[in-house]
């Protein structure tokens, strides 16, 4: 006999003899990532709403984080416009109108090398970044159409000066 009697067919039956009792795997792992998940979940809420307010109430900072962005999504356009020294030149005002929080529109070259000297930007960057610029407006008052071999050097020396720039302004110089 097992320990079990039948009472009848349906009642479950009734053991009177506990079985053997078997190790139970633990689950401390399971438990701990478990209880960890909701803090690090309201941690990850309240990091991501700190930033959205951030950009919400500091137009500085906005600007400036996304200021490559948008220089990125303004010269995506120099390949289906019919003149790509005037996308290279508003890309790059609005980069720099950008990143120092100025008004982009009237901004010259002129402009842009006071500015970046206001800030202490490296000569070598500067001096290539109105270099770009005016060889843009030369374009825009003169008339001449630059080469593909032109624009494609100005573009070059533009992304290399604004990477420059970057560094330094992330090393904590401007």
């Amino acid at each position: 006999n097992s320990g079990v009697t039948i009472l009848a067919e349906d009642i479950h039956p009734i053991f009177n003899q506990a079985g053997a009792l078997r190790a139970h795997r633990s689950d401390a792992l399971a438990n701990v990532a478990v209880l960890s998940l909701p803090p690090v979940g309201f941690l990850a809420l309240f990091l991501l709403l700190r930033r959205h307010k951030r950009f919400a109430e500091d137009p500085r900072y906005a600007r400036k984080y996304f200021a490559r962005s948008r220089y990125r999504e303004r010269m995506a356009e120099m390949d289906t416009t019919g003149d790509p020294s005037d996308v290279m030149y508003r890309a790059l005002i609005g980069y720099l109108a950008d990143q120092y929080d100025v008004n982009e529109a009237g901004l010259t070259s002129a402009d842009v090398r006071e500015l970046l000297e206001r800030h202490r930007a490296v000569p070598e960057v500067r001096d290539t970044l109105v270099k770009v610029l005016r060889a843009c407006e030369r374009r825009r008052y003169g008339g001449t159409p630059l080469s593909k071999d032109e624009i494609a050097a100005l573009r070059q020396g533009a992304e290399r000066a604004l990477d420059t720039l970057e560094q330094a302004s992330a090393g904590g110089g401007r």
